[in-house]
């Protein structure tokens, strides 16, 4: 009988110690798959300026971008039309449960800033990067190039973080 309690308590360890992993792993899946869909969707705006995918309609598109912001859940994809205001969202989707943006910062010229919002924009036809960004209602800088743009991803309540960097230098999203 207490053989059959041990080995009981042994089990009962082991599958306590499985369903904490089990969750943990699901956790780390759900991390990855919004950073991996994050950064599809910025080298989808890339590919479609290196392709001169024209503006809705067909006339040029000034540029393609992507605004994300550590106070919203979601993020979005957009396209500027040439020589006008016009304006289209593209593609609003928003971050898993429990995922969040955080640690939101650009590099320029050496200098690192913590920022709030960001607009990185692709521009034809090189897909030059140039940046938007602000803090809070201020705007730092409008469309500036030779930007880095650096944030993590976060599963709330847990220290899991995926990075992703945009390096207006190079042309990475890494």
């Amino acid at each position: 009988m207490v053989e059959m309690i041990v080995v009981v308590g042994i089990i009962g360890m082991i599958g306590g110690i499985m369903m904490f992993n089990y969750g943990q792993a699901r956790k780390s899946q759900n991390l990855q798959i919004a950073r991996d869909a994050l950064q599809s969707a910025l080298r989808q705006m890339q590919s479609n300026s290196l392709s001169g995918q024209p503006y809705p309609g067909g006339t040029s598109a000034r540029d393609y971008g992507l605004k994300i912001s550590q106070t919203s859940t979601a993020y979005e994809t957009f396209v500027e039309q040439a020589g006008t205001l016009a304006y289209q969202t593209l593609e609003a989707l928003t971050l898993p449960q429990a995922v969040s943006v955080t640690n939101l910062r650009v590099t320029y010229n050496g200098a690192t800033t913590n920022i709030t919002d960001a607009e990185i924009r692709f521009f034809p036809p090189f897909a030059e990067i140039k940046v938007t960004a602000r803090n809070g209602g201020t705007t730092l800088f409008f469309e500036q190039a030779v930007v880095i743009v650096n944030f993590d991803m976060i599963y709330q309540g847990t220290t899991q973080t995926r990075s992703l960097v945009i390096d207006g230098v190079s042309g990475r999203i890494d």
